[in-house]
């Protein structure tokens, strides 16, 4: 026994040589890999975007799309794509109309389209008819401006004889819109900016206890999105709740999220100047009656814009926040704004 245990130990002795050899270029391969990976992350950059539909899935996210390249080829390829995209949410809708309050041509083609489980361009004629047959009865174009893919749904059928001809041309604008058609919550999409990767996650749909946010590694930047002009409107997801008073109390909800605790916040308010004409009518003193300096368009502005800030500080006073105003769909500010983004990309590309 003892002779052919010491017989073992002796090839294993004689064994270990190569396994070391094995371990050595195995984990000299790791440290390669590695050493990729930490120079490939130096040169990326990971915004995460919150924000209402108004500014965040609008002006400063197909903005930044917009700098994104697509060749004539590339859209040629894209054109099925589209009308695909489009047409989900479109029978997704249709699916939810109330069969009572249509007529009988609508209800005929709406059982067409809900039975299709594909669209390609083999019936794109028979789709065609059905749509234009459902889009002339007011009570499903009421129906459908009330739901929540309203947006979409509005483009498309003020594009959709133009989609369905011979002699069709895809636009940026439908390229973007048609990706924004599904709204899973989540959408992330990439661009570059003097050389540096700028991963965009675009968070469109409400937050449920941020559990998932830990998903979000390496994040370096947040963007807060909030339209000025929501202070007299109702929340689409809380019935009595003032919209812009549950858009601060949600940004004060991601301030205080543990993984997300020391990232730098830029507060992007949006459509100042439509809110300075709604005060004239809506005076803000009656859904905050904290203000009491109706008439004084500048003073309101500093009132919401500390209610925010305020949010943020109770969670933190060393953190870095920058806020940041813009007119009415102004490209020029949001440009800036993206000039303060690359300055910030670069102080922590200098850090590493």
């Amino acid at each position: 026994m003892g002779n052919k245990g010491t017989t073992q130990n002796q090839k294993e002795v004689n064994r270990s040589p190569k396994i070391s050899k094995l371990k050595r270029r195995r984990s000299a391969r790791i440290d390669k890999m590695l050493i990729k990976d930490q120079l490939r992350r130096s040169k990326e950059f990971s915004i995460l975007v919150f924000g209402n539909e108004n500014i965040s899935s609008g002006v400063l996210i197909n903005t930044l799309k917009r700098t994104k390249k697509y060749s004539q080829s590339k859209i040629e390829q894209l054109k099925p794509k589209v009308i695909t995209n489009f047409l989900g949410p479109i029978v997704s809708t249709i699916r939810s109309l109330d069969p009572e309050s249509i007529n009988e041509n609508t209800k005929k083609s709406s059982n067409y389209l809900k039975s299709l489980t594909t669209y390609d361009q083999m019936n794109y004629s028979k789709i065609y008819k059905n749509l234009k047959t459902i889009w002339k009865d007011q009570s499903v174009q009421k129906q459908c401006l009330n739901h929540h893919n309203r947006n979409v749904i509005k483009y498309f059928f003020n594009n959709y004889e133009r989609y369905f001809s011979e002699e069709f041309e895809l636009t940026l604008d439908d390229v973007l819109i048609s990706k924004n058609s599904y709204d899973s919550g989540v959408e992330k999409f990439n661009i570059k900016i003097d050389g540096i990767k700028l991963n965009i996650i675009n968070v469109t749909k409400p937050i449920m206890n941020g559990k998932w946010l830990n998903i979000f590694d390496n994040v370096n930047l947040i963007i807060y999105c909030a339209s000025l002009t929501d202070y007299n409107r109702q929340s689409t997801q809380i019935r009595n709740k003032n919209r812009l008073v549950e858009t601060i109390e949600t940004f004060g909800s991601i301030c205080r999220l543990e993984c997300l605790k020391t990232i730098p916040i830029t507060l992007f308010l949006g459509q100042k100047q439509s809110f300075y004409r709604k005060l004239e009518k809506n005076k803000l003193s009656k859904f905050f009656k904290g203000f009491r300096s109706d008439g004084d368009s500048k003073r309101a502005l500093g009132f919401i814009k500390k209610k925010f800030l305020t949010e943020a500080k109770k969670v933190s006073t060393d953190r870095k926040i920058f806020d940041f105003i813009i007119e009415d769909n102004s490209l020029d500010e949001i440009s800036d704004l993206f000039r303060i983004i690359s300055n910030l990309i670069k102080q922590e590309v200098n850090k590493k």
